[in-house]
């Protein structure tokens, strides 16, 4: 009967440790909400709210961290128009007319490339949208 009790004991605790969450909630953001892209669905629709669907759309990662994410935000701002290309200024043709937006988990290496990118324009652009790890950059001809 002891024995009855201690191997009983021992199963609910084990049950107890296997059924407390994994996670205890911290101010920061873990690496797995980021993997997952659950971060780019509040920027999407911000943007979507923007862009009409006729509207082209340039996706460009800022750093080596938001590579990922420039190339999934194609596929979140459906059913408008969206490329992603490189950091490569060479991909972006000078006399684009449309939008650009910047991702990057800093928003140094956001200011950095976007003065960069007005650089190889030859033109400021107008600034739709700011957050901390998105710029949508409106490119106009006139």
């Amino acid at each position: 009967m002891i024995l009855w009790f201690i191997g009983d004991a021992f199963w609910l605790h084990r049950v107890a440790q296997v059924t407390k969450p994994q996670f205890e909630p911290t101010p920061y953001k873990s690496a797995m909400f980021y993997n997952s892209g659950s971060h780019l669905k509040a920027i999407a629709n911000e943007i979507r709210s923007i862009l009409g669907t006729a509207e082209a759309t340039i996706t460009i990662p800022t750093d080596p961290a938001s590579k990922l994410d420039s190339e999934r935000m194609p596929l979140e701002l459906l059913p408008s128009r969206a490329m992603s290309v490189n950091k490569n200024l060479d991909q972006i043709p000078p006399l684009w007319e449309g939008y650009i937006l910047l991702l990057g988990r800093a928003e140094a290496s956001l200011t950095d490339f976007e003065a960069e990118l007005t650089k190889h324009m030859n033109r400021a652009p107008k600034i739709e949208l700011d957050l901390p790890t998105a710029r949508l950059l409106k490119y106009d001809l006139d």
